[in-house]
């Protein structure tokens, strides 16, 4: 079962700024092994959530963290 990406961001608000890069960098991962394999595969792999639902997430899940680290990479600034 995937979360709703505003629960997703409440998970990690509190996670230093390393942990949500490590975060980011799986989504990617995630992310570009989608991408890259949906060309190569036309086998029918039952999986729940689906490869496209997932990927659908993790992109939204990609914003959340993607300003989580914003948010956080500006306030270790300002210290």
């Amino acid at each position: 079962m995937m979360i709703s990406p505003e629960t997703y961001a409440e998970e990690l608000k509190n996670e230093p700024l390393e942990r949500l890069i490590k975060e980011r960098n799986n989504l990617l991962k995630e992310i570009i092994h989608f991408e890259k394999s949906r060309k190569k595969s036309s086998d029918a792999e039952v999986v729940c959530p689906s490869p496209e639902t997932q990927y659908y997430w993790n992109m939204h899940y990609l914003v959340e963290v993607s300003k989580l680290i914003i948010n956080k990479y500006d306030e270790d600034e300002k210290e």
